[in-house]
């Protein structure tokens, strides 16, 4: 039998229960791309406006655009799936100062701890996209790519939008295979674009061919 301290037993439920709300709650989302990006874009970036483009044509197939409830990036495709009266989810997060919600999402959800969150954009998604970001997008960018790699989530499209932006990031990654702590396998995990339809094109065809699989 396991004996646990009252503190680490109290944390214990406190995380059960969000991932019993988590679950419950997103359950019902089908289709779900998850678009990840900076809270700090200004709406007059170009990757604001690629953000909400982009968003705006999947809703209109009928995908569900999740995103971190954020401001900038996430606001922006929140805003496209709404203005396609598409299922726009946000996800968000408590922090020591509070991440404002932005004012297009239909479906919402906050959470205390990112695990739990990262499980929930794993989980109900089925395509990943990486807007231009800072610390926490290049956090899920990593933990995305690290449960691929270890094949904790079955294979999906991730794509890195903005190659002039993420040029630094992916000169990184090929010194990481250069000194062979990835494999070449390693580098076909993600793909790296600044085109809005061969986004769109490249999660058309995983979802296709996930029909075929599952029946879905």
């Amino acid at each position: 039998m396991i004996f646990l301290k009252k503190s680490d037993r109290r944390r214990l439920n406190k995380i059960r229960d969000e991932f019993e709300k988590g679950f419950s709650y997103l359950s019902q989302i089908k289709k779900g791309v998850v678009i990840f990006g900076s809270a700090r874009t200004d709406t007059k970036d170009i990757y604001y406006k690629n953000a909400y483009d982009l968003s705006y044509k999947l809703a209109k197939k009928k995908y569900s655009i999740m995103t971190g409830a954020g401001k900038g990036i996430m606001e922006a495709c929140n805003k496209g799936a709404n203005d396609a009266e598409g299922v726009s989810v946000g996800l968000n997060i408590e922090l020591p100062k509070f991440q404002d919600r932005n004012d297009y999402i239909n479906n919402y959800i906050c959470f205390k701890h990112f695990y739990t969150r990262k499980v929930m954009f794993a989980k109900y998604s089925f395509a990943s996209v990486a807007m231009p970001g800072g610390y926490g997008t290049v956090d899920e960018i990593f933990d995305q790519l690290a449960i691929l790699q270890n094949e904790k989530i079955p294979a999906r499209p991730f794509i890195l939008f903005g190659s002039k932006y993420y040029k630094g990031l992916l000169d990184w990654i090929n010194h990481l295979r250069a000194e062979k702590k990835i494999s070449q396998k390693d580098l076909n995990l993600f793909k790296v674009t600044d085109d809005i339809d061969e986004t769109i094109d490249i999660i058309d065809k995983e979802y296709n061919a996930r029909k075929k699989r599952f029946f879905i």
